[in-house]
């Protein structure tokens, strides 16, 4: 008998520790460990140096969430707040909450430095960003 109730009370103890251990592991945000994670500053497009009020920012946060900055005509630095997400094949997709920007595919690498940003999965044509100071 006392062994049928030993073994019924850590029965309990473990049924109780899988329910604890179930409702603390649930978080409904996903979080990407890339190599995009950070803030980005175009260098180069083109083949050509990227300079001053041209410079372009890409931040990636690790819950999937961004912001393309940018500077107009005069001078004045835009932020376009998008969403994130990396697909098989070195795919990036943006999705930005400004509707006039819409939804956005580009092929990503990461050489260790620098990343680069494509529409080509050849990288034919493609924009360099450094680590953004």
């Amino acid at each position: 008998m006392k062994t049928y109730k030993l073994t019924l009370r850590m029965l309990e103890v473990a049924l109780l520790a899988v329910i604890v251990l179930a409702a603390t592991s649930c978080d409904d945000e996903e979080y990407y460990f890339s190599d995009l994670v950070g803030s980005w500053q175009s260098v180069e497009s083109g083949g050509q140096p990227v300079y001053d009020y041209q410079v372009d920012y890409y931040t990636f946060y690790s819950d999937g969430t961004g912001c393309y900055s940018y500077y107009d005509r005069r001078g004045h630095l835009w932020d376009e707040p998008f969403l994130w997400d990396i697909r098989s094949g070195g795919r990036l997709y943006l999705s930005y909450e400004n509707p006039e920007y819409g939804n956005t595919m580009c092929y990503y690498r990461y050489d260790g430095r620098y990343m680069y940003f494509s529409t080509s999965p050849t990288f034919y044509d493609y924009t360099v960003y450094a680590t953004a100071r």
